[in-house]
Parts: structure tokens; sequence; C-alpha cells
């Protein structure tokens, strides 16, 4: 049984069709006892020996490309073969006609015709399905005008109902193939999404605990400083303990189907306590945040957060001991911009990517927003205008973090003419900007 099934497998790969297995085993099996029945029927007659003659070819033209399609080393060169599609029906109704040279009352070989029909429309163009019932309802007619059979009209309706059963059961499984895969683009958006918010938490968490356990060596290392290392393992271990939060957040969020979770998204209102841990951590930043966290909600908030957030923790990882610019505020026409600036090392260039700038991309874009990143005069630069502080964000257009370009490394871009905010370093000397 394996085998057989192996086999039918096979067949329906080759045809593009994903059907139960068990729709071609019950096809067959129909076909093969519609034709045993049809020789019982003859046998009960009992032809001449001549009349053997066309029961015999009957057969083989009934079973015969039913049989070969099993053959798993001609499954390729028939199953492929165009013209096998109308080839089925045109073996069939020879059958027929053969088997009508041994003519007998009710003859069951007749609904061989109808069996055809609903095969062939199953795995056939609309096109071929028409044509195919067409031959094979003439073929009825023809049966019947000749005398062979009765009542001709209602097997050419069998051949038609036929026809209209294989061309549903062809578009039944096209819609749930096309659901199947609509749920499967879902599902990986879905991955993407939460794969996201977990490199977003872990590699800003990962990034300051990493400063300050750094720190702490340091301290204890060159100055012999208790406190001051005990100050920067606690900002740690605080750090630890928020993150653990936020897993538990995005956990909650795969184990219910509810896209809301009970913690709350960080957002804009919390950019200021992200600089601060930032800054605690040792890290050397110039930050100038404007705007009103009211109207900055939702999906804004958060792609804004997300995005300082990312390009704090790239600057951290890859620029430790550089100053840190940041930006963040509205534009004359009511836009916001965010804007990071950070110097580039050696080691940053030559640096394998993560999975930051794609989901960075993919935020700002889902709130209709441009996401431009370059490199100016030796600076990393990462530029983000936002629409508006009220726009709607969507989650559905996030895409795979590990298909864009990644990490902090140098990105072409063309130059960025959004935004007039001015961006200056601690000292007051302007870091160069596009012209």
């Amino acid at each position: 049984m394996r085998w057989l099934e192996a086999h039918y497998r096979h067949a329906l790969v080759i045809f593009g069709f994903d059907y139960p297995t068990s729709y071609m085993l019950i096809s067959d099996l129909g076909v093969f006892t519609l034709a045993v029945a049809a020789v019982v029927q003859r046998v009960v007659v009992g032809p001449s020996g001549t009349q053997w003659i066309p029961i015999a070819a009957a057969v083989v033209l009934a079973l015969g490309p039913h049989l070969a399609c099993l053959y798993r080393g001609w499954q390729p060169s028939i199953l492929r073969w165009k013209p096998w599609i109308l080839g089925l029906p045109a073996f069939t109704l020879a059958a027929v006609v053969c088997f009508w040279q041994v003519p007998v009352e009710v003859d069951v070989a007749t609904l061989l015709l109808p069996l055809c029909a609903t095969i062939t429309a199953a795995v056939a163009t609309r096109r071929e399905a028409i044509i195919s019932t067409i031959a094979l309802s003439a073929t009825a007619i023809g049966g019947g005008l000749a005398g062979v059979i009765a009542q001709a009209w209602l097997f050419v309706l069998m051949v038609g109902f036929g026809g209209v059963v294989g061309y549903l059961l062809q578009k039944q499984l096209l819609l749930l193939t096309a659901e199947r895969r609509a749920q499967e683009q879902q599902m990986a958006l879905d991955r993407a999404e939460i794969a996201g918010e977990v490199h977003d938490v872990l590699a800003h968490s990962l990034s300051i605990m990493m400063l300050n356990v750094t720190a702490a060596r340091r301290a204890l290392q060159e100055h012999d400083d208790v406190a001051e290392a005990v100050d920067a393992l606690v900002d740690a271990e605080q750090v630890g303990r928020a993150t653990m939060q936020d897993v538990r957040r995005t956990v909650e969020l795969l184990r219910t189907s509810d896209a809301e979770s009970s913690t709350p998204q960080p957002g804009f209102a919390d950019l200021p306590d992200l600089v601060d841990g930032f800054r605690r951590a040792g890290v050397d930043l110039d930050a100038e945040i404007v705007g009103d966290s009211e109207t900055i909600t939702g999906g804004t908030g958060l792609a804004v957060y997300r995005v300082v957030q990312e390009s704090l923790s790239n600057a951290a990882r890859h620029a430790p001991h550089g100053t840190v610019t940041v930006r963040v505020g509205p534009e004359p026409g009511g836009a916001l911009v965010v804007r990071v600036r950070n110097p580039v090392t050696a080691d940053a260039r030559r640096a394998r990517g993560g999975s930051g700038l794609s989901g960075m991309a993919s935020r700002v874009e889902n709130c209709g927003g441009i996401f431009v990143t370059r490199v100016v005069d030796g600076h990393w630069c990462v530029d983000a205008r936002f629409p508006g502080a009220a726009v709607e964000c969507s989650d559905a257009g996030l895409v795979d973090a590990a298909s864009g370009p990644q990490g902090s490394v140098e990105t072409p871009c063309p130059p960025t003419t959004f935004g007039s905010m001015p961006v200056t370093r601690p000292n007051g000397s302007p870091v160069s900007e596009p012209r």
C-alpha cells in the first residue's frame, strides 16, 4: 500500500496538483471495477471467438493509461506529455466503442465516459476539460444513435455533471492552496515581527550590560574603586531585570492570539530614560529630544524608540569611545525627524552585519516614513523621518530582518533632503551633512 501511495504522490507532483492520493486511488479503482464488470457482462452473454478481440482491446485501452502511470519510470515522460490530458479521454472512448462491439443490456461500460470526464476536468485546463467533455458526450450520443445504449441523453447529462464535478474539485484545491500559502506568509510575517522585537530588546540590553560590566572591571582594575564598580554592576542588574520583563512580554505575544500584551510597549515618552541608561553605561551622548509624548503614541512612538535604541546600541558596540549625537524633534511641516551620528571605526567597517538596519527600515516604512543610512566625514549617520506625530503604523509589512542590509556598515545612500534641524557636536562644531 505504501508503494502504491508513493507512486500516486509522485504522479501528483508531476501533475502539479496537491490532491490527496486517495483521489487517484478511488478513480483508478472505479475504472478497474467498471472494466471488469463490463467484461463479466459479456462473458455471461457468451461471445464468439472473434468477439474476444474487441473485449481484450477494450480492457487494454481502458486500463492501459492508468497502469502506465503507476510505473514510476514512465511517469515523467507520460504525465509531462501535454497531449496526455486529452489522450486519456481518447483511450476511454475507444475502449467504450470496443466494448459496444459486443452489446449487452444495461451496459456498465458506458459509465466509463462520465468517470473519465471527472478525472480529466480535475487536472486539465478549462479549455481541455471542455474539449474532453464534448468528445465524451458525442460518443454517448453516437452510441444512442447506433442503438447500442438506451436513453443516451441520460449519459450525456452524466458526462456533463462529471466534468463539472472535476472542475469544482480543481477550483477547491486551488482555493485551499492559496489559503494555505496566505497563512504561511502571515506566519512568516509574524515570526519576523517577533524576531525584530527580540533583537531590539536583547541587542540594546546586552550592549548596556556589557558597557556596565566593562566599566566595573576598569574601576576595579585601574582605579581600585569598589563603589564605582558596584554602581556599574547595579545598573547592569537593573537592565537585566528589565530585559527579562521584555522577553516575557514577547513570549506572551507568541502564546496568545491577541496582538495586545498586558505589558505596555515603550514609546516616545521613554526616550529620556533610554538615553540616561546609555549615559550611565559610559556612552558619551549629546542628546536633544523635542516633542509631545501625548501626541506621539502607538506605532509611531514605538518606531521612534526602536530607531534610537538600535542606533545607540550600534554606536555602543562599534564606537564605544566616540561621541554620539541624537536629535529627535519636529520639522516645520509637522513631520518628526530622528537623527543619530557617531564616529565610524575601522572595526565597524569590517564588522559582520546583524539584523538591525533592515528592522529599523521596516518600522519606519510601515509608518509611511523615510529611512536613510550613510557615512559622512567619518561619521555613521542614521536619519528617519515620520510623516506626522499622530500617524499610525502597520505591523503587517514587517519583512525578515535577515534579508536586508545588516549592522553598522557603510551603506551608499543618496543625501537626505528632509529636515532642517541642526545637528552639532558637544563643542558646538557642526557635523558635516551631505550637500
